[in-house]
């Protein structure tokens, strides 16, 4: 296995790590709808071979007029278009006709909630309900869902089978993947496959003492830029809020000190802000992690591996008992250095209806942590964790990589018997980030 340790540039190679993992359907014919159907390429990966009489993909409207048949055995959709029975994919041309009224029908339809499901149970009723896709005329509904799970949504609609992740960390197996672009797609050219280990150990002084990251629009990120604003601490730390919002959008608290902030090289934001950013990482001692709800439904992304590709100390912002479940998992949490304690505020509720007093809560006890690693020599508490950073790092490659099975549990879930899944090699090349 060769190792190396490089500066990140984004990669031109010959040999793609997502061809790592290939498939070939069996005497079946799909249909996959959407831009970022589970077929594609450095997301999911699927990676089937280029086959006009099996498989076709519809990414923009104009791919409808491309399809030689139309009957299907099986069709694969994003849940984005089966909610609007519109395209999603914004700027691609003229509309030429609606998801519902395309002349298609199949056996067996799947509806993709994987990358977005934190808010599947508030809108699969109306998706359901609206029965955008009766024109189809499915004799079976899967649900393709990173929810760990699943109960009181099979008690709702009995007649639809839901997909069973294979483990807790449904979602780093997804997103943390070799066949994933959102870590490993920022590297050199190289001839072999290339996986991302994280950061390389640099024992040098950083510069910050955190980072704190936001992309999207939340009501609780409004509140960590506000509370960061009023305490001071924004120039503490790496901190960005790409699409903040100006005084916030809570109706509860009008005043709110928050705005969009854009750290001065985010100049690609949009592009890299899901993977690595090696720069933000030499350069601080904590990793706070905004993950995508603080809600009840465990929904987890790579953002809450970042903390440890980093060799960072991590603090998750996130779901109750998020820190719980990867202390249960193996990653050591620095316990005795950072109190977790606002990992459990709540009784539940929907991710987007929890009372803006628990995030405060939980943003306050960040900050009381971030204060107080601030009052102390950091560099060399550090320093004397190298051990222990280090093992949680390779404890992610274990998880993501060794022992990562989520494509072939998608495939067999979505296809049974008539998918053959092949992963060419495990013998990747670890690259390390200065």
């Amino acid at each position: 296995m060769l190792e190396s340790s490089i500066k990140l540039k984004k990669k031109h190679r010959s040999e793609h790590v997502e061809n790592s993992f290939i498939s070939e359907l069996i005497n079946h014919t799909a249909l996959f709808i959407g831009n970022g159907n589970i077929n594609h390429f450095g997301f999911i990966g699927l990676n089937l071979p280029p086959d006009k009489e099996n498989h076709y993909e519809i990414c923009k409207p104009g791919d409808y007029t491309n399809l030689k048949r139309k009957h299907f055995d099986t069709i694969c959709c994003h849940f984005l278009e089966i909610e609007s029975g519109s395209w999603s994919y914004n700027g691609i041309g003229k509309l030429e006709r609606d998801i519902s009224d395309l002349d298609i029908s199949c056996d067996t339809l799947v509806i993709d909630f994987l990358g977005e499901g934190f808010y599947m149970d508030l809108i699969l009723g109306s998706i359901i309900d609206k029965h955008i896709y009766k024109n189809w005329n499915p004799s079976k509904i899967k649900i393709l869902t990173p929810f760990y799970d699943c109960s009181k949504l099979k008690k709702l609609y009995p007649q639809i089978e839901f997909f069973e992740p294979p483990h807790e960390l449904m979602g780093p197996l997804l997103f943390c993947s070799p066949q994933n672009h959102t870590i490993h797609n920022w590297e050199d050219s190289r001839l072999t496959f290339d996986i991302i280990m994280g950061m390389e150990w640099n024992p040098n002084e950083k510069i910050k003492l955190f980072e704190w990251l936001n992309g999207g629009e939340r009501d609780f990120r409004d509140i960590t830029i506000h509370r960061l604003v009023e305490e001071n601490m924004i120039e503490l730390g790496h901190v960005s809020y790409l699409h903040g919002r100006e005084g916030g959008d809570i109706e509860q608290y009008p005043n709110l000190k928050t705005r969009k902030i854009k750290l001065s090289w985010e100049k690609d934001a949009e592009d890299n802000r899901f993977s690595i950013q090696s720069k933000i990482a030499r350069e601080t001692y904590v990793g706070v992690i905004s993950e995508s709800s603080i809600g009840y439904l465990e929904f987890d992304t790579e953002k809450c591996m970042k903390p440890f590709y980093n060799l960072q100390f991590p603090i998750i912002l996130g779901y109750d008992g998020i820190v719980d479940k990867l202390r249960k998992l193996g990653f050591d949490m620095f316990d005795d250095i950072i109190d977790h304690s606002y990992d459990k505020s709540h009784d539940g509720g929907h991710w987007d209806d929890i009372k803006y007093d628990v995030a405060f809560f939980k943003v306050n006890k960040i900050i009381i942590e971030l204060k107080k690693l601030n009052d102390i020599n950091i560099h060399q508490l550090y320093l004397k964790q190298k051990d222990r950073l280090i093992k949680n790092q390779e404890l992610v490659y274990n998880y993501t990589v060794n022992n990562n099975r989520v494509l072939e549990e998608i495939a067999e879930f979505v296809f049974g018997k008539n998918i053959k899944c092949n992963r060419k090699t495990n013998n990747f090349n670890k690259i390390w980030l200065k």
